[in-house]
Formats: C-alpha cells, sequence, structure tokens
C-alpha cells in the first residue's frame, strides 16, 4: 500500500485503540489462570493476534466478545509439541520462550520479517543454563524442562526477556531469582509486567539485583480485567496536536504506568498547551521551544519525537538511542533517512549516542521507505502535516503490526491523502 499524504490542519477528537503493552501480557496471564477470564478492550493489531494464535495453539480458549475476549485456560487441553507463529511479534517469541519452558512443553516458534534477527541469544541462554536445550536460529525449538535457579541476565538489550521470564518462573516447583547483570533499560514496561501479574495473584519480590520469584504459585483470575488505552498509539497525535491545531484523545488513563505517556511531560516541556480531563487528553499548538531529552527508557517514543523536533525551530537533541537498532528495523538509521529526505538537517554523535537535530521547515516532496515497521509509517505520515510538499510513504500496510485504525483517524483528523 503506498500512501501520498498532503499537507493538513489537524482537529477532532479520537478514541485510542487498547494497549499493545497490556493486552500481550493479560492474554498470556489469563490462559495460566486457574479460571476463565473476561477480558474489557479487544485489538486487531497483528501482534496481538499472534499473541492469541499461539496461545490457541497451547490450548487456551479464547472468544472474541463484543466487548472483547473471554479466555479458557489452556490447562485441560495444553499442548506439548505446539508449532508457534509469531508472525513478527517480539513480544509473542520473547514471553512465550520462558512460558514454554516452564511447561515443560516441546514449542518449535517460527515468524517473518525482522524477527528472525532480533537479538534472542541472551534470553536462550539463560534459559540453556538452567535444564533447557534451545537452539540460537529460527525456527526456535525448547527441548527439557526449565528448572529454578538464578537466571541471570543483561538489563539493556530487551526488557521483554525479563517480563518472559517474570511470567514463568512462577510455573516452577521452587523459587528463582532474576539477577540482572547491567544496567535494566525500559523499566516501564517490566513494571507493567509487576502490574498485571500481581492482578492475577503472582507474587514478584524486587531486590537489589532483580527480582525474587516464589515458586508453586498460582493464576488467580480477577474474573474481568480491562485493558488500558495504547500510549504508544496516542502519542502520535500527541504530536500531530501540538504542531498543527488541536487534538484530543479518549479511552486513555493519566497517569499511567505505561512509558509512553511520558509524551505528556515532553510536549509540555516544548510549550505546547495540553488539557487533561477525565480520560481526555487535549494537546493544541503554541509556540514551541527545543528540547533536550533522554531516551533510554522511552526508546519508542524516539521516531514520533523526531518529528516533534523536526517541527520546533531550532536545535534538539535526543540522547541514549543506540539500542533503535534492536528493533524492528534499525530505527535510528531509518529515522535518519526520515529527517533528511523531508530537509531536516541532523547529525548523529556515534560516541555520545545523540541525534541532534535542527528544525524548520519541511519541505517534504519525496517517497519514504517504511523499512516494513509501523513506526516508521506513522512518523511519516505525521511529518506530511506541515509540510511544503506532498510525502509519499511506501509499502504502509504493516502499519497493522500495531494501530490498523490509524489512519482511518488521520482522516477523521482532517489529515488529506491521495491514494489508498
Amino acid at each position: 500500500m503506498q500512501l501520498t499524504i498532503n499537507n493538513s490542519e489537524l482537529f477532532g477528537t479520537v478514541k485510542m485503540p487498547v494497549s499493545k503493552s497490556f493486552g500481550h501480557r493479560i492474554l498470556v496471564c489469563a490462559s495460566l489462570s486457574n479460571e476463565p477470564t473476561i477480558i474489557y478492550g479487544k485489538s486487531d493489531s497483528d501482534d496481538i493476534l499472534a499473541t492469541i494464535d499461539c496461545l490457541r495453539k497451547l490450548g487456551a480458549t479464547i472468544k472474541e466478545t463484543e466487548t472483547g475476549y473471554q479466555v479458557l485456560p489452556l490447562w485441560q487441553s495444553l499442548n506439548v509439541n505446539a508449532l508457534l507463529d509469531c508472525k513478527e511479534s517480539g513480544s509473542t517469541l520473547r514471553f512465550l520462550m520462558p512460558i514454554v519452558s516452564a511447561l515443560g512443553a516441546q514449542g518449535r516458534f517460527v515468524g517473518k520479517g525482522n524477527l528472525p534477527n532480533r537479538p534472542m541469544d541472551e534470553l536462550i541462554d539463560t534459559l540453556n543454563e538452567n535444564g533447557m536445550e534451545i537452539n540460537y536460529t529460527m525456527p526456535y525449538e525448547t527441548r527439557g524442562q526449565l528448572q529454578p535457579g538464578k537466571f541471570r541476565i543483561k538489563g539493556d538489550i530487551s526488557s521483554q526477556f525479563i517480563s518472559g521470564l517474570l511470567m514463568g518462573l512462577p510455573l516452577l516447583n521452587d523459587d528463582s531469582y532474576i539477577i540482572i547483570k547491567n544496567e535494566l533499560v525500559s523499566i516501564d514496561y517490566i513494571n507493567i509486567t509487576l502490574d498485571i501479574l500481581s492482578k492475577f495473584g503472582i507474587e514478584i519480590e524486587t531486590t537489589k539485583s532483580g527480582y525474587y520469584i516464589k515458586g508453586n504459585q498460582k493464576f488467580i483470575t480477577p474474573k474481568t480485567i480491562k485493558i488500558e488505552g495504547d500510549w504508544s498509539a496516542a502519542a502520535n497525535w500527541v504530536v500531530g496536536g501540538a504542531i498543527s491545531k488541536q487534538i484530543t484523545l479518549c479511552n486513555l488513563s493519566y497517569p499511567s504506568i505505561q512509558g509512553d505517556s511520558k509524551i505528556v511531560e515532553i510536549i509540555e516541556q516544548t510549550g505546547a498547551k495540553v488539557v487533561i480531563n477525565d480520560g481526555n487528553i487535549s494537546i493544541s499548538k503554541n509556540e514551541l521551544r527545543p528540547i533536550n531529552i533522554d531516551c533510554e527508557n522511552i526508546i519508542d517514543l524516539v521516531p514520533i519525537l523526531c518529528i516533534l523536533c523536526a517541527n520546533i525551530d531550532g536545535e534538539s537533541i535526543l540522547t541514549n538511542l543506540e539500542r533503535l537498532r534492536l528493533k524492528e528495523s534499525d530505527r535510528l538509521n531509518a529515522m535518519i533517512a526520515l529527517l533528511e529526505a523531508i530537509g531536516i538537517n541532523c547529525n548523529y554523535d556515534s560516541k555520545l549516542s545523540a541525534l541532534h537535530i535542527i528544525g524548520g521547515n519541511i519541505f517534504g516532496g519525496t517517497t519514504l521507505e517504511s523499512y516494513n515497521d509501523h513506526r516508521i509509517v506513522m512518523a511519516g505520515a505525521i511529518s506530511a502535516i506541515n509540510a511544503t510538499n506532498k510525502i509519499t510513504i511506501l509499502d504502509a500496510e504493516c502499519i497493522n503490526k500495531s494501530y490498523v485504525e490509524f489512519f482511518e483517524h488521520f482522516i477523521i483528523l482532517g489529515g488529506i491523502i491521495d491514494d489508498k
């Protein structure tokens, strides 16, 4: 799907989709619970659909309802030899590998796109050190029974490794420790995991070096649970409102433990107008100031922050960006290429891991690669709002990985698209 987007003024109200981060974790915990769970909120994103499909293959029954899902846990029909297609979802793969290992099942994990190339060695190392025999290239096959003990893992590659362990280790027959070998990044995603685990009756103790997990725990259903609205999706419209006219977003919790909700603080730093009222967030344009933001714990916000900086006169700086290279695409190089293509000067200092962006007039008049990355597509679309000339985005259908309704919402807010 190739889209050509015109300069346009965005104004109006849209309802945010549910959070993928919450959705993955709630579906997994419900599938491991003692009794059925009713979930309010559902998603058509490719990543969530991949998790649902894999949980069904493991034996869970997940039925769509008008308002969400009904989940019957996998215990009555556990499939100990499952083919698990994770599509392009890193969360699905990294969450389920420790869980399948803890269940003693033989899972065969496959995927597509960039998923086979995304880092997994660190997670596989610690699983293999504790009773598993897992190969290091896709398709990954889990053989053996995970044993309780000490799970040593680096904390600066992916928080998803740790979240997967936190969900899997309570199932083991004795206590375990997760020992973080160096700095822990993206801790907000781990906090989401801990929050949802607590709602399902799982106790995790934070230690000086990581986490202590009691064995023989049972996932106890809360009976009903709601998936929060998605701040990762909302961040695009927060920036859109700040650089255009005014956008109001519904179905959001604020404050929220979602790390990407920090976009509100960042946008307030620029001088944009923000009004928060009973779950509705309104953002409107004002004279904007340059920003200097440490992105270590908000790495997924970087693509849209680049577009924000491109619309602010003067020099803005985004730091701690190297982990961008390990996402669905090399997002660091992708965003540098995007900024240069739309006429914005930028310079990356690799020694300091700092991207300097000189904001000003966005020329546009260019064609952007999507790199099969949903966040690059959304950033490209928002960049077109104030562009002097049209911007075309190639392979924009990869938006379905996270936010199926994105371009529908773009049009509702007044965005102008030539081709769809």
